[in-house]
């Protein structure tokens, strides 16, 4: 029986352990204000859109241009693996078919 019980403590600790490293090692985006690296790099993507004021887009461009600054280095890792993203086959096609260019 007590055989039993160390054996379910150890499979509970290993298991804990693979939690806790993971948590450690995954990629977390810098924060600014509250709102995540990835959620102020969207501000670019603003420029042209309907019902959105030119000068709305570029206060919000600043204010993610100070975001950026302000994480410095510790956004290279996320910037790289944005950077390295490929879109999937069915992704390019739905666009594709969105800008009718198909």
């Amino acid at each position: 029986m007590q055989k039993r019980v160390y054996i379910a403590l150890a499979v509970v600790l290993v298991t804990l352990a693979g939690v806790i490293g993971w948590q450690g090692l995954r990629l977390r985006e810098p924060v600014y204000q509250g709102r995540r690296l990835g959620d102020w790099l969207a501000a670019y993507k603003m420029d042209g859109l309907a019902g959105v004021e030119s000068w709305q887009v570029r206060v919000e461009q600043q204010k993610a241009d100070e975001a950026v600054r302000h994480a410095g280095t510790n956004a290279l890792p996320v910037l790289l693996r944005m950077l390295r993203a490929k879109d999937s086959a069915l992704k390019v096609k739905c666009v594709e078919l969105a800008r009718g260019s198909i």
